[in-house]
């Protein structure tokens, strides 16, 4: 009997080890292992700290070229290689961060809590130029055309000359609300147009070349907690965009008229793969629709928020606001891995980074992790 034992347990041993790291796909389909069990590195980024005042990190890292781009709560903006975590060049700021960095060019820009903005050589951190915008920034820039737009915390769109620092215009919106939502709507360019949420319910389209006007559509009827703090996604000639507490809306970029409106929560800016959308939602549901505005799958993945969703190696990877991280396949049949950061109170509040085989997440913990995909396996 001892002997059949170990007879099985030699012949059935690697047999369960590899099904315990990888999944099974249908016929035809790659064998891979889980991608969540290979962690290149972390970077523990936690300044000191009193007990019970636990700091945390509300931004996002940034993967160019070969390098990541990071800031830290202590106001140091650093370098790192991506294969390996390396320091390459790291510089002090005043305050902190709570957007990422934003690469044109051979320019690093970012801004930083005490509303200040910084260029630097991003390949060796010499500084370019730093203007004072008189407000927290809480976006990360909006590049395009030679500019950088921010959406600061004093509800204030600034556009700069991203090449000089040179402000161009200002937008001030005014909002009646004493109190609002941590974080703000990242402004996105389309055909000349600003495109951005505000704080008092409201989605506002301004002329690239002023900031002036051009038109603007309330989008909740709630009576607090408004903000529609999405970054608006561009796609089919639509700009699609929602409050944390309403609907989710399609609505014409020329003239601000509502196209089509889903009961769903919008959590954070869908992502575009080809024609297929992907929108994640406050109640913890991945939606899928085609083009044409059909609704094609849904999952419900958490009982909390989620807040990132990107195509890595061509599935489909989310996070929530309660730390745990998501692997699905594009249909959206299957959750296939799960990764639950270990800090009881571990968030993730930042975008999620992907390049090639890595997938870069900043925990609210300051906690940074680089996860590598282990490669496709063979057909079956």
């Amino acid at each position: 009997m001892v002997e059949k034992m170990i007879r099985f347990s030699a012949l059935y041993l690697p047999f369960l080890l590899f099904c315990s790291c990888a999944y099974f796909a249908p016929r035809g389909k790659m064998v891979i292992s889980d991608p969540f069990s290979k962690i290149a590195w972390i970077k523990n980024q936690d300044p000191n700290y009193e007990s019970g005042n636990l700091p945390i990190a509300l931004n996002s890292p940034l993967i160019h070229q070969d390098m990541v781009f990071v800031g830290k709560n202590t106001g140091v903006m650093e370098a790192l290689e991506l294969k390996n975590g390396r320091s390459v060049w790291h510089t002090q700021n005043e305050g902190s961060f709570h957007g990422g960095p934003q690469v044109m060019d051979d320019l690093l820009i970012y801004g930083t809590t005490e509303g200040r903005v910084f260029a630097r050589r991003w390949a060796t951190g010499e500084l370019r130029y730093e203007v004072d915008l008189g407000a927290t920034v809480e976006s990360p820039a909006s590049i395009y055309e030679g500019r950088a737009l921010f959406h600061l915390r004093n509800h204030k769109i600034v556009c700069l000359d991203a090449k000089t620092g040179k402000i161009l215009w200002a937008y001030q919106r005014s909002v009646p609300y004493l109190n609002t939502l941590q974080g703000v709507s990242r402004p996105v360019v389309y055909k000349k147009r600003v495109y951005v949420g505000m704080a008092d319910g409201n989605i506002v389209a301004l002329g690239l070349n002023d900031g002036t006007v051009i038109w603007e559509r309330k989008l909740t009827t709630a009576s607090k907690f408004v903000d529609v703090d999405s970054e608006a996604l561009i796609v089919n000639d639509s700009v699609v965009i929602g409050p944390k507490s309403g609907l989710l809306y399609v609505i014409n970029p020329t003239a601000g008229q509502i196209i089509r409106t889903f009961e769903y929560g919008l959590a954070h800016v869908p992502f575009d793969d080809k024609g297929m959308i992907f929108v994640p939602t406050t109640d913890g549901q991945v939606v899928k629709f085609d083009s044409s505005w059909k609704e094609l799958q849904k999952i419900k993945l958490s009982e909390a928020s989620l807040s990132s969703i990107k195509i890595w190696k061509d599935h489909v990877v989310v996070s929530d606001v309660k730390g745990k991280i998501y692997l699905l396949d594009k249909d959206l049949k299957k959750v296939l891995r799960t990764h639950q950061f270990g800090h009881a109170y571990s968030a993730v509040f930042g975008d999620l980074q992907v390049k090639d085989d890595y997938l870069l997440i900043l925990s609210s913990r300051n906690r940074l992790y680089a996860f590598n995909w282990p490669g496709a396996g063979k057909d079956q």
